[in-house]
Formats: C-alpha cells, sequence, structure tokens
C-alpha cells in the first residue's frame, strides 16, 4: 500500500516473502496522513511488516522510524538508516524482540483463530478491543541516537489469552482472527537507537491493515460472496463425473427406500385400527396356499445333430393355412439323407430330367402351418452353373426300396434353437436401475440420472394437471353453487347426466 501523502513509501504486510492481497476500504470515514486496506489472512500464517522505499521518496536523508501496533497494542519498531537504504529493497519487522529469563529471544508474527462467546462485555473491553482486527504502522522522520550497551530494553507486547470475547464487543463487525506471536526463539543482543524529532513527532503517514478471513470479507461485502453450488441432483447429467453420477443414484435408491418403507408402516398401522369380525376361535384355519409360477421348459439333449446351418431367410405371413398342402410344410426346416441298397445293370445312359425340388425362400408360409415350431429359415438352391453332363445307370433294389439307414438335421437359427430349448438362453442383463452402483460406468450412471429427471418430470406435470382440474371444479361450484349441487346429487343417484342438462 503506497502512502498518498508521502511519494516513495510504501508499507504491505507480507506472508511467506509475497505481499498480501489488499482491496480498498470505502471512502467515508478516510483520515488525512491514513491510508485504510483490507486484507485477507489464513489464521495460522506467521506474517510481517514490509517497508519500500523508491527513488521518488523525499527524505532521503532522514532516519524515518517506523512503529507497529497489533489490535491496537504496540508491538515493535525499526530505524531505518539513511546510509543503509537501497531504492526498492524491503525491511520487515517479523518479530518481537524481549528479554525473558535473562536472554534475549524473538518471536514472530502469527494470526491466530479468535474465539467469542455470548458473555456479558466489561467496561474495560471497548478500548481494548476498539483496533481488534487491525494493524496499524506509524513513519516518522527524525534523527537517529545508538543508545550505549547494557541500556537496552525489549518491548513488552501480551499476546491475546485464549479465552473468548464477547460477540457484543465486536459491534457488528466481522472479525475471526488476531493477531498474536509465537514460541521463543533466543538470539544475540541486538543493537537499539533512539530517535530525536527536530521536525516534531507527527507522522509523515499512517497506514491501517484490516486484516480480515474470506468469509469475513464475504460478510463485510469487500469481496463478492461466493455463488451457491447446484445441487447434484438438478445438474445436467453429461456435466457429472462417474463418483457423481454414482451419488446421485444412490440418494434416489435411498429416497424411495424411505418412501416404501413409510408406506408399509402406515399400511400396517392403518390395519391395526381395523375391526376384527370374528373371534380366533371361529375362524377356520387358512389353508394352505402354494403360488405356482410358469414352468421353466426343462433343457433336453437334441435326438439330431443339432447342428446349426444358416440358410434363406423364411418369409410367414397371416393367409389362411387352408390355401397350403397337407404335408407341404411337415418337413418344413429339416434334410433328410436316405441310404438304400441298389445294384447297376445295363450300360450307363446320359442323365436326362429335372430336380423336382422347390424351394420354399420365396413362398410366404402362415404362422399357423409352424405348429409351434420355431423356424425362421429355409434352404433354397444357389446359383445356377454349367457342368459337364452325367451319366447313370438303371438301378435295381433287391432289397426293396426301404432305406437301412437315414439321416434328419433340423436346421435352425441359434436363437431358434434357444427357443426350443436345444441350447442355454443367454442370461438378460439386469435392468440399470437393479445394478449394483460400483459396477456402472460413467454413461450407464449418466443414463440412470436422466431417467430419473425424465420421470420427476412426469410427475410434476400429473400434479399440475391435477391441481389445474381441481381449481376448474372450484371456480365452477363458486359461479353455480346450485348446478353443481343438482349435479353432485344427480351423480350420487346415477342419472346421467344427458337427461337432466337437456
Amino acid at each position: 500500500m503506497k502512502s498518498e501523502d508521502c511519494p516513495g513509501l510504501s508499507v504491505t504486510l507480507q506472508v511467506n516473502g509475497a505481499d498480501l492481497l489488499e482491496y480498498a476500504v470505502g471512502e467515508d470515514g478516510d483520515e488525512a496522513d491514513t491510508s485504510k486496506r483490507y486484507v485477507e489472512v489464513v489464521a495460522g500464517s506467521k506474517f510481517s511488516v514490509g517497508i519500500r522505499y523508491d527513488r521518488a521518496f523525499l527524505y532521503l536523508h532522514d532516519t524515518i522510524e517506523v512503529r507497529a501496533w497489533l489490535d491496537g497494542q504496540y508491538a515493535d519498531g525499526i530505524c531505518s538508516n539513511p546510509k543503509k537504504r537501497r531504492s526498492g529493497q524491503v525491511e520487515a519487522i517479523d518479530g518481537i524482540n524481549s528479554v525473558q529469563n535473562g536472554r534475549w529471544v524473538i518471536q514472530k508474527l502469527q494470526f491466530a483463530a479468535l474465539k467469542t462467546d455470548d458473555g456479558l462485555p466489561k467496561a474495560s473491553m471497548n478500548d481494548t478491543l476498539k483496533e481488534l482486527g487491525t494493524i496499524r504502522v506509524e513513519c516518522r522522520r527524525g534523527r537517529e541516537r545508538r543508545i550505549p550497551a547494557g541500556n537496552e530494553s525489549g518491548a513488552k507486547f501480551e499476546p491475546r489469552k485464549s479465552e473468548g470475547v464477547p460477540e457484543k464487543c465486536l459491534k457488528g463487525r466481522a472479525i475471526s482472527s488476531h493477531a498474536t506471536v509465537c514460541e521463543a526463539i533466543p538470539i544475540a543482543t541486538p543493537r537499539f537507537s533512539t530517535m530525536e524529532f527536530p521536525y516534531g513527532k507527527d507522522a509523515i503517514a499512517t497506514f491501517h491493515f484490516l486484516y480480515r478471513s474470506h468469509k469475513d470479507l464475504q460478510i463485510e461485502g469487500v469481496i463478492p460472496r461466493s455463488p451457491t453450488p447446484v445441487p447434484v441432483e438438478e445438474r445436467d447429467p453429461d456435466s457429472l463425473t462417474l463418483e457423481e453420477a454414482r451419488e446421485v443414484v444412490r440418494r434416489n435408491r435411498e429416497r424411495d427406500a424411505a418412501r416404501v418403507q413409510i408406506k408399509q408402516e402406515f399400511k400396517k398401522e392403518k390395519r391395526s385400527h381395523a375391526e376384527v369380525i370374528e373371534d380366533d376361535e371361529n375362524v377356520e384355519d387358512d389353508p394352505e396356499v402354494s403360488f405356482e409360477g410358469k414352468k421353466r421348459k426343462r433343457s433336453r439333449n437334441s435326438r439330431d445333430s443339432g447342428v446349426e446351418i444358416t440358410f434363406a431367410e423364411l418369409a410367414t405371413g397371416d393367409r389362411s393355412a387352408k390355401l397350403m398342402k397337407p404335408g407341404s410344410v411337415a418337413s418344413l426346416g429339416e434334410v433328410k439323407v436316405h441310404c438304400i441298397w441298389i445294384c447297376r445293370a445295363g450300360a450307363p445312359q446320359p442323365l436326362v430330367g429335372q430336380s423336382s425340388f422347390k424351394p420354399a425362400a420365396g413362398e410366404s408360409i402362415p404362422e399357423k402351418c409352424l405348429m409351434g415350431r420355431a423356424i425362421s429359415h429355409t434352404a433354397k438352391l444357389g446359383e445356377a452353373k454349367a457342368c459337364i453332363a452325367q451319366t447313370a445307370q438303371n438301378p435295381e433294389y433287391p432289397y426293396g426300396r426301404q432305406p437301412f439307414a437315414t439321416f434328419a438335421f433340423k436346421y435352425r437359427s441359434k436363437r431358434d434353437i434357444q427357443i426350443e430349448g436345444v441350447i442355454a438362453r443367454i442370461p438378460s442383463p439386469p435392468p440399470l436401475e437393479d445394478r449394483d452402483l460400483d459396477s456402472l460406468t460413467a454413461e450407464e450412471a449418466r443414463e440412470l440420472v436422466r431417467r430419473m429427471h425424465a420421470q420427476q418430470d412426469e410427475q410434476v406435470r400429473i400434479t399440475r394437471e391435477k391441481r389445474a382440474r381441481s381449481v376448474v371444479d372450484d371456480d365452477d361450484a363458486l359461479t353455480n353453487p346450485g348446478r353443481s349441487a343438482i349435479a353432485n346429487t344427480l351423480r350420487h343417484l346415477a342419472i346421467p347426466a344427458s337427461t337432466w342438462l337437456t
């Protein structure tokens, strides 16, 4: 903070060698030769008073005495010798020198938390607490005179005791810290000087530092208050982290569980107040009731090969099953291979003829013709290709045309095989609402939050519609009470409205 009355002179409060951020005080109340600034401090931090002289300083050949008061109590001071003074160099008051148990010690300056209570203030406290929360620094010009060795005397600063300060003594000021000193550290005997003031004892500059915590500065309106954070439940789901989304879901589940518990307790209480119709002796024992759910289809071992073959998709429709020839779809979804004993006789002849195979891929099969079978594919012919003419001999069947071996392959899609119970179905994943929170990914947790928001919006909409309808009914009853009473009576008697409205 620079002095307006003494150019080139500035004083600051420092923590760890850095200047504290200063805030301006209102224009009202500023006195001549006085500078006031708010500074933000943290309880427990050590501080020092720094004095800096620039090239514009007027009194280059005079000694400057700097004295510091903590909360209205004199702490310590230094004398700035013009021969040792350097432009831009900082001279600091960082502790209080005193004699304890016959030796010199220094106690560093420190901020501490202020304890308050609801006790009654004493008359003597008004003066001692008037400058609480203020560090005052005064600078005077004069001439330095050394004190002979052995005549030194240290400062007599008494730190504030730990007992609480009555709230009424603060007089509405937001103060939660005070200045104190740390433990004593032994040092060598310091050199002291006394000052002569040929130009008068008036200060050339006075500085007031109103030190406050961050919260105190917000209360006094020096800095804006921190905006109230938006509750996690009301934030955009896309802006939530994984942990925040899980926390929202966890709170919603706890809220739903508490609501269900309250409803159950209400039902129990209502049931306990119900009338008992008969005594326990006259009431027959309730028969044992057992609930049997849908029987689960047991997986069985297929007697066929169980080979999964993918052919053309089967088209199904709703046309009448009467149009289909009997037995035309009995073997649908099945490939049979017959093995028959034959004997070849005669000379080979060219094979002339055409297969009677007619694929069903282009037809629409009625659902009823499948008779509950899970068939979604059919066999079809591939693309025609040119080949060499084949020959065949006229076969003879000495043992009859009955095959000695038959192989049947029932081809199905994987889904059809699961429906018929040949292989186990893939278990359906549990809904997101029933999943463990720790197993949810970030996107799944956000999706749950979106569903919760949609459900809450729907409940709000339904509630508003109910309230709007009730308001309309109330307005109708107020504007035409006689008509409303007649309507309620006829409605109670189950008379249609059309018979009396006309």
